[in-house]
């Protein structure tokens, strides 16, 4: 499958099914067929990130500054989510009725989703934000433009940990013994121990940034 212009996020449905962000249309690409099966495109600006919530249900972010709820059945968006006043640029999943998105405003934003509305800024800063991650012990990490890792308590909503990095960080995903690994600007993959709060390698992995 090509695709003239360049997918710009994407997200696994199943083993054959996949959703692309294109500019600012998605589409549901059928990969046994190579051919895009079903079209989403009520977004005015390019959409920056897809996030799977539970079943069919799926949101996109995009530089419009909205968040769409989508069913992958209906090409009709469920609802609109409008809060953040700049691109928004990373999106992670909470809970199935609660997200969370970052974007160039500064802003990390909590959406109850059910009631289609912002339960609570959980953060406004100086840079904007790069990336998001719902840990499993109920926190939040967040990297941002000033070349910083913070992680939030969802229980109060305070920095538990504030760290300096020397390059921004584009990644972050959670291993599955607890451990953090971020993709750096400088194309360093770092593995930290959030318990221990510091880094336990790096690996100089490309010359380039990795994204995800």
């Amino acid at each position: 499958f090509l695709s003239n212009p360049p997918v710009q996020c994407m997200i696994p449905v199943d083993s054959l099914r996949v959703l692309l962000g294109i500019q600012n249309q998605i589409k549901l690409l059928d990969i046994s067929s190579i051919a895009p099966t079903s079209l989403f495109e009520e977004h005015k600006e390019n959409i920056n990130c897809l996030l799977s919530i539970h079943h069919n249900i799926f949101a996109s972010a995009s530089e419009d500054k909205t968040i769409k709820i989508w069913d992958m059945n209906i090409p009709q968006s469920k609802c609109t989510l409008i809060g953040h006043t700049s691109s928004i640029t990373t999106m992670t999943k909470i809970n199935n009725e609660t997200i969370a998105s970052g974007g160039n405003d500064n802003k990390i934003i909590i959406w109850d989703i059910n009631l289609k509305k912002v339960d609570n800024i959980l953060y406004e800063g100086k840079f904007p934000i790069i990336a998001l991650l719902h840990l499993k012990d109920e926190r939040i990490v967040s990297s941002s433009q000033d070349r910083a890792i913070r992680i939030f308590s969802l229980k109060d909503n305070n920095i538990e940990i504030e760290i300096s990095v020397n390059s921004n960080i584009r990644s972050i995903a959670e291993m599955p013994d607890g451990k953090m690994i971020t993709g750096m600007d400088n194309g360093d993959l770092i593995i930290w121990d959030m318990n221990e709060n510091n880094k336990i390698n790096t690996i100089h992995a490309h010359n380039k940034y990795i994204t995800q």
